[in-house]
């Protein structure tokens, strides 16, 4: 299993998988910000060429030491396997090397909730939709 940032020939795949787990419009707005490349970093769980898992971080426009990790998804063959807790370990690993940031937020589905604990993220506030809006401190 091999984590990294996203490579241009996994672009596809990831857009998949994001359509999959979410929708035609997110996978259509992860392709537009993965070309621009300003603010975001993308992230990818691989193995044999293949894209598992993906994720990515955007510094919040209000605040530089706050990312906000998102379109964080695993492909459905190879979910409930801890691929998806292993994707956030990296990326918060990649979050504590940026000395300004001190906190990642997450929103996810309240079923979720359980996985984002495991990863000390807390709940910050829930919203009527069933999302819930999580964060962890880094220091």
């Amino acid at each position: 299993m091999e984590f990294h940032r996203l490579r241009q020939s996994e672009l596809d795949q990831c857009c998949k998988l994001i359509e999959d787990n979410f929708s035609t419009a997110h996978a259509r707005a992860f392709r537009t910000e993965a070309a621009a490349k300003k603010g975001h970093d993308f992230y990818t769980l691989s193995e044999n060429s293949n894209v598992l898992a993906c994720g990515a971080f955007t510094y919040s426009p209000c605040d530089d030491s706050t990312v906000e990790s998102y379109f964080v998804c695993v492909d459905r063959a190879h979910q409930k396997k801890g691929l998806g807790q292993l994707l956030m370990k990296k990326m918060i690993e990649v979050a504590k090397q940026d000395e300004q940031v001190d906190l990642v937020i997450q929103v996810c589905k309240k079923h979720l909730v359980p996985m984002y604990e495991r990863l000390n993220f807390s709940i910050l506030y829930e919203k009527t939709n069933g999302e819930v809006l999580m964060g962890m401190k880094l220091r």
